[in-house]
């Protein structure tokens, strides 16, 4: 589910559990300037619209709860004292039946509403601590325009060089295997080259010099040659084809991170300067 999505799908659970267009309007403002990219990747993986539904119902239960428990009126009749004999056998009665059979959540079951139970309290908490007590000041927003045009150019530069140092590796990479494949290719041309001619000459001396080992030597060379060549072709090969690319994965990588972390920044720093 997007970002969008699951905001406007919040406000219309909210004022259908009992609340106001303006405090839906409010709840869905304060939740969409909190949103961090661990709760963008955990609404993304949520497809049932009955878990927007549950989380807009615990909003407002949350909400309204203090103001019905102060508004409920202390009973005169109620004390603390240790229920009578009539009332624990009354208990006791209607937990010997209830009419309908007792269902026991398996571990996996109990383990999942536990954990989306934990998801939906951690939102809520994250809305009470960041959004309901740090409210947006119009001095707040004018204060982070300002800082933000002063500080423009300087932020500008570094983008350039944050882009142009990751370009940087970027390119030394893809030259790189660039390079390597033209130096297997020329390595092994050269390498064929010398190797033919030591064993070609061998030959020749083999069938025409009457001598006691007539071109051994040439002939075990051009063999070394040719054995050295293929051990350094297989090793470019693999360093070209799967080590450069796996650098280039991780570099990638690191890009997206250092990215994430950048805009986190920024986001902090403006809900920081908007709270002034």
């Amino acid at each position: 589910m997007k970002k969008d999505d699951f905001l406007q799908l919040l406000h219309d659970e909210l004022i259908r559990h009992g609340a106001t267009a303006e405090v839906a309007d409010h709840h869905v403002r304060v939740i969409a300037q909190t949103f961090t990219p661990e709760d963008i990747a955990r609404v993304e993986h949520i497809e049932n619209p009955e878990e927007v539904s549950r989380l807009a119902q615990a909003i407002v239960m949350i909400k309204t709860k203090p103001a019905a428990e102060k508004e409920k009126p202390a009973s005169p009749e109620t004390s603390p004292e240790v229920p009578s004999d009539s009332q624990e056998d009354d208990d006791s009665d209607m937990k010997v039946y209830t009419g309908e059979p007792v269902v026991t959540p398996s571990p996996r079951q109990a383990s999942a509403v536990a954990d989306e139970d934990a998801f939906y309290e951690e939102m809520i908490r994250d809305d009470e601590e960041d959004g309901f007590v740090n409210a947006v000041t119009p001095r707040g927003k004018q204060t982070f325009w300002i800082i933000f045009t002063c500080s423009l150019p300087l932020i500008l530069i570094f983008l350039v060089l944050y882009f142009s140092l990751f370009a940087a590796m970027f390119t030394a990479l893809c030259s790189l295997i660039i390079l390597l494949v033209a130096g297997l290719i020329g390595g092994v041309a050269i390498g064929a080259a010398i190797s033919f001619v030591c064993i070609a000459y061998g030959i020749a001396q083999l069938i025409t010099v009457a001598s006691a080992a007539p071109g051994l030597y040439e002939i075990g060379l051009g063999i070394m040659v040719a054995g050295i060549v293929m051990l350094g072709g297989i090793l470019v090969y693999n360093m070209a084809i799967r080590l450069v690319p796996l650098l280039m994965r991780l570099l990638g990588s690191l890009f997206h991170f250092c990215t994430g972390k950048l805009k986190d920044l920024f986001r902090r720093a403006k809900e920081a300067c908007y709270t002034l």
